[in-house]
């Protein structure tokens, strides 16, 4: 199909009511297929059609095109149209549309495992390459490669399967999957899989880890067994479709470590996403008591979250405002490192606590106020595709910084930030200077003199920005997506700079 106006009606799932994702009868929102990077068996799975429960209402873009909602039951993989070294075959969720980026070829339900697997093979890449050696792979070209049924149907099936499982838990390892339950390095997680048979190496796992770097170690054993069992599980493909065509010798049997699509640990990453995680759960995203998420629908109170976790670990902030500021202010008790100290108690427990913000900090090369103050927005913005979740409220030289959530915004958001954080930090900057001078100490002097300025600067900001802001009430409709609600002229100098939002 067609949009002709992908800003127009394509959006990340997680932009939405999640909710609305799954209201019955005529679909609000459909899966939708656009190709992506290089991964096979299963992922690449972040987009939706906005098809608002008609398709005239796509049809009204000039030379749009809708496929008609039989394609929602059929059997489907998937691939992307460019690519410049070897395809990569997906199996597509039935309920899905698809465009040219993101191409699809329809098996029948008991092929599906088989001709995923021969078209992930080197036999069939081959193949491709001589029909078309450029950088597309067209439908027209997959629809002419030969295919001779398998003897060993069996064994094909089950290492197919088995490639798509594997694929799928690396996938929903991370946040930006719709089907991610806890966050791999939280004890939440090891007791949950236990429980649920959640892969293949649940057993080894264990409960109560509280030591952030045993958690690690056995999330690096984890990714490295699945890494491996799908390399093994590729060569055994490219061999047994290399001899079914006759063709042993003339194609590469072993798969590179580069085109193994899982990921390996990483600890750079992998703590940067737990830092993510744990403020998705101060917001009330996630929890620490129940897989998946909890607050993800427009307009999300912590009435809701209690309904869904009565009596939770950690309690999410009251606000949905959390404060960042480049000092640790006494008077700020709520502020995002405090409050992540606060998770960090409730995850692991006390006893670690020191322990693990060291292990932290170590791998994030910075102190955790230091990488919230400069670094968490910028990597949200990257990991969210420039769709970010949470926003960044930032007076101009960064003297005051607010992570609020998208789906818990109000339009009398920014009159509480302004009441509960804007002033009370101005007021209290202001009178700290006015003791600081007092002292008559060289040192003192200095430090009263910058807060002089941050309060200049944000009495500057509450004035020229925030109150009228304030005054106005924004609202938002989730419906119409990040880049339209970031980009809205009325929080023109509120928010953070994102190139291509604002």
């Amino acid at each position: 199909m067609q949009t002709s106006n992908n800003d127009k009606y394509l959006r990340l799932w997680w932009e939405v009511s999640n909710s609305d994702r799954f209201l019955e009868g005529t679909p609000k929102w459909i899966i939708y297929l656009k190709g992506g990077d290089f991964r096979k068996w299963y992922g690449n799975l972040s987009n939706l059609l906005y098809y608002n429960f008609d398709p005239s209402f796509i049809l009204q873009q000039p030379h749009a095109r809708v496929l008609s909602l039989d394609y929602l039951e059929k059997t489907k993989c998937t691939w992307a149209d460019i690519t410049t070294a070897t395809n990569s075959f997906r199996l597509a969720p039935k309920e899905s549309f698809y465009d040219i980026s993101g191409h699809c070829f329809f098996p029948s339900d008991s092929n599906q495992y088989e001709l995923l697997a021969y078209a992930n093979s080197s036999v069939f890449a081959t193949f491709i390459k001589l029909l078309n050696p450029t950088v597309h792979c067209q439908v027209g070209d997959v629809a002419k490669v030969p295919y001779r049924r398998v003897d060993c149907q069996d064994s094909v099936n089950a290492i197919s399967r088995m490639s798509v499982e594997i694929c799928r838990q690396d996938w929903d390892s991370f946040e930006t999957s719709w089907d991610f339950t806890w966050h791999p390095l939280v004890p939440s997680h090891s007791v949950w899989i236990d429980q649920h048979c959640y892969n293949m190496h649940a057993t080894e796992r264990r409960a109560g880890v509280e030591r952030i770097e045993v958690c690690f170690h056995r999330w690096e054993s984890e990714c490295k067994r699945r890494f491996d069992q799908l390399k093994v599980n590729e060569e055994e493909l490219n061999h047994i479709f290399a001899r079914i065509y006759g063709m042993e010798g003339e194609v590469p049997i072993e798969v590179p470590d580069d085109k193994v699509s899982v990921r390996l640990a990483d600890l750079g990453r992998d703590i940067r996403s737990l830092v993510s995680y744990g403020v998705g759960c101060m917001f009330g995203r996630y929890s620490l008591d129940e897989p998946g998420l909890i607050l993800a629908d427009e307009g999300s109170t912590l009435d809701d979250y209690h309904a869904k976790v009565p009596n939770p670990t950690f309690e999410p902030d009251r606000t949905g405002i959390i404060p960042i500021t480049e000092f640790d202010y006494p008077f700020f008790g709520d502020d995002v490192v405090a409050q992540f100290r606060r998770w960090l108690a409730a995850a692991y427990g006390e006893d670690t606590l020191g322990e693990n913000i060291a292990y932290i900090e170590n791998a994030l090369g910075k102190s955790l106020r230091a990488y919230f103050a400069r670094d968490f927005y910028n990597d949200h913005v990257k990991i969210y595709q420039k769709r970010p979740i949470y926003w960044l409220f930032s007076s101009p030289k960064r003297g005051l910084q607010a992570l609020v959530y998208l789906h818990r915004y109000t339009p009398q958001t920014v009159s509480q930030l302004l009441a509960d954080y804007v002033r009370p930090l101005r007021d209290n900057l202001g009178a700290q200077a006015r003791l600081l001078e007092v002292s008559g100490k060289a040192k003192d002097a200095s430090l009263a003199a910058k807060y002089d300025a941050t309060v200049a600067e944000l009495e500057a900001w509450e004035h020229d920005v925030i109150f009228p802001l304030a005054q106005r009430h924004v609202e938002l409709d989730l419906d119409d997506g990040v880049k339209v609600n970031y980009g809205k002229p009325e929080f023109k100098g509120a928010l953070r700079k994102v190139v291509g939002l604002n």
